[in-house]
């Protein structure tokens, strides 16, 4: 699959209701190793690169790197420039092959912000491009870029009025996020999300994602923020990483930069890679896959339950899957990725899936739609979509998928 516009991932992750995560790399390592566990976990993803980063490393260097890595690649990926207050290295990134920008125009009055945006909007559609808008600082610096002092919120008329006069594809307002390390559990605006999406439907970004709880990430995302920026924790997972390599290579006395570099890629992927998986979950019980389950599982979550009787189920490796609102319980970010890894599972096996969530039967062969239980429609997701049945329908959906 080839890279893909920005425009393409968050669209149809808010349409869904799942965030995808927008990871800011630092080098060829850690941009290499984002993008294999995105490939590894058959989740999209998008990379970032700060200003800062692409002035350290170049401009040419960088976007060579990015061409190189992801020829051929198996997941929807895209290129974005973050926090950019420089409207001439915008144009030089976007006519060099970024996929989309991020001007940041919030240390201006509104309106001249949005005049400048607006031209940014023009040339970033006359290469295809896309741009992410916002009118608010986001409280913190990074890389440079920013101010620990929170900034004042505009009125919902007015970031409605920069949405639509811009023609932005992303919008990133502030709710109480910010850059960083939290000292605390941030307390958030959830629902200026929901007002902004109630009157403008637009993918929200989701700025200072790195110490947010779940609880927090899943109650956004529902409510619309589709990009999920992630920066901070690939800082400190890099660093440590190396950090901790090189205390022990002093202690052994031994050095060897190429298993420096595996370890680091290595803890990075894993960070990367935590955001769509079983095995944390199971990781994080005390007594990890040997933890012993109460009776009816009890002391584990309905989700968590359904997520245990997916790894029961594939470890006898069947012919057949028959799954009955499998996924009722996940929230939209974890259904998301489990729905992804079950496209790579499905491969040479025949799967029912029985489900009211369009997401989690968007990929069926063919799906049959029942009311009172007779089938009213039949077709593939597209086909249904077109006919306006998948809009409209509140009865059950079916899924039938045979790949064998």
């Amino acid at each position: 699959m080839p890279v893909v516009p920005l425009k393409e991932i968050v669209d149809r992750a808010f349409a869904e209701r799942y965030g995808v995560a927008a990871i800011n790399v630092v080098n060829d390592l850690t941009m290499e190793a984002v993008l294999a566990a995105a490939v590894e976990q058959r989740a999209p993803v998008i990379i970032q690169t700060s200003v800062k980063t692409v002035r350290s490393i170049g401009i040419d260097l960088l976007f060579a790197m990015w061409r190189a890595m992801t020829a051929g690649i198996e997941v929807p990926v895209t290129l974005h420039l973050d926090h950019c207050p420089d409207r001439e290295f915008i144009s030089v990134c976007l006519h060099k092959g970024w996929n989309s920008v991020l001007f940041d125009g919030s240390r201006l009055p509104v309106a001249e912000n949005q005049r400048l945006t607006v031209d940014i909007v023009a040339e970033a559609r006359s290469v295809g491009a896309n741009v992410e808008g916002e009118i608010e600082a986001i409280t913190g610096v990074e890389d440079g870029i920013g101010s620990d002092e929170e900034a004042d919120r505009e009125s919902l008329s007015v970031a409605l009025e920069f949405i639509r006069t811009t023609g932005i594809d992303v919008f990133a307002p502030a709710i109480g996020n910010a850059h960083g390390v939290y000292r605390a559990e941030p307390k958030l605006d959830a629902q200026r999300v929901s007002d902004i999406v109630a009157a403008e439907p637009i993918p929200i970004a989701l700025h200072g994602g790195t110490g947010m709880t779940d609880a927090q990430f899943t109650d956004l995302i529902a409510r619309g923020c589709a990009k999920v920026n992630i920066s901070t924790a690939l800082k400190i997972v890099y660093m440590k990483s190396n950090l901790a390599f090189l205390e022990g290579a002093r202690e052994r006395n031994s050095w060897d930069p190429p298993s420096l570099f595996a370890a680091v890629r290595a803890d990075v992927m894993q960070m990367a890679a935590e955001q769509v998986n079983v095995h944390d979950f199971i990781e994080s019980l005390p007594g990890s896959y040997q933890e012993p389950l109460r009776e009816r599982g009890s002391g584990l979550s309905t989700g968590q339950k359904q997520l245990i009787n997916f790894a029961r189920a594939l470890a006898h490796n069947p012919r057949i899957l028959i799954l009955d609102e499998a996924t009722s319980a996940l929230d939209p970010v974890t259904e998301a990725r489990l729905t992804a890894a079950l496209d790579e599972v499905m491969k040479g096996r025949t799967t029912f899936v029985i489900a009211h969530r369009l997401a989690t039967i968007r990929n069926a062969t063919r799906i049959l739609v029942f009311d009172q239980g007779r089938v009213i429609e039949a077709g593939t997701y597209d086909e249904l979509v077109q006919r306006g049945i998948l809009l409209t329908m509140n009865g059950l959906a079916s899924a039938l998928r045979n790949s064998g």
